[in-house]
């Protein structure tokens, strides 16, 4: 009954939730990205664009366990043990509307969009998603931090 019930009332809806988890769409105009959203977003983005985000000091936001941030991670990429601490600081650094970048380790690791999701019920509207996050990026031998906890 109850699974009727919620068919029912997704297929009502002014704009139904897809049946099946659709992808993240992938931004590669900066001007898109810098721009504030009002409306909640998480996208994807490639390693071009986090290198530039990165130069332009956007956010980052580590997804990984502690104990893999404390090894190495982007530079200034802040660590999401305590999520409560995270909220106060992106809020802070960037406020709801503007961007900021979540990755994780690998594009086979899920917890950098489950991160996004979990900041986006806090309120965010305009997170992005490195998915190929610290793999490629050390791979890339781009510059890190090492024991840097903020």
């Amino acid at each position: 009954m109850s699974v009727m019930i919620g068919v029912g009332q997704n297929y009502f809806r002014n704009k139904p939730l897809n049946w099946l988890a659709q992808p993240l769409e992938t931004v590669s105009d900066l001007s898109l990205i810098m721009e504030p959203s009002y409306t909640p977003i998480i996208k994807n983005i490639q390693m071009e664009m986090a290198q530039i985000l990165l130069e332009n000091n956007i956010p980052f936001v580590d997804a990984r366990a502690n104990e893999y941030y404390e090894q190495g991670h982007i530079p200034h990429a802040m660590p999401s043990d305590d999520v409560e601490t995270l909220v106060e600081k992106l809020d802070e650094k960037v406020g709801l509307f503007n961007p900021f970048v979540v990755y994780c380790s690998d594009d086979d690791c899920g917890s950098s969009e489950a991160l996004a999701s979990q900041l986006q019920d806090e309120g965010f509207m305009n997170i992005l998603v490195f998915k190929g996050g610290w793999k490629e990026w050390s791979i890339a031998k781009l510059p890190i931090e090492i024991n840097e906890s903020e």
